[in-house]
């Protein structure tokens, strides 16, 4: 299987999971740190709002709720971006901003 240029094959595994949670409302946040080649991004269930994910090239500023730049998620959906695709090689640069406070992701590493 390939996701973009990007083949997910055997040598693909996880590296690490983690929850980023959005503490001010159209503040974006960072997700993770850790080297990886995807990153596989849920907006979590019990979310009463949506997210907007943004990528490496992403600012604050860039993804505030309401601004439709980046990727909105309603609760429970996910969005898988093959980081090593766009030139990062971490998942520094992965922003994620919503409408409630409490509201979050949850995240897999793959590399």
């Amino acid at each position: 299987m390939a996701l973009g240029n990007l083949a997910l094959d055997t040598y693909m595994s996880p590296l690490g999971t983690g929850r980023a949670v959005i503490a001010t409302p159209n503040t974006a946040v960072l997700i993770g740190t850790s080297a990886a080649n995807v990153v596989i991004i849920q907006a979590l269930k019990a979310n009463t709002g949506n997210i907007m994910v943004g990528g490496p090239l992403s600012t604050d500023s860039d993804i505030t709720d309401g601004s439709e730049n980046g990727v909105e998620l309603e609760p429970g959906q996910t969005i898988t971006l093959p980081i090593r695709e766009l030139g990062v090689g971490t998942t520094r640069g992965v922003w994620i901003d919503g409408e409630t406070a409490g509201d979050g992701i949850s995240y897999l590493l793959l590399g």
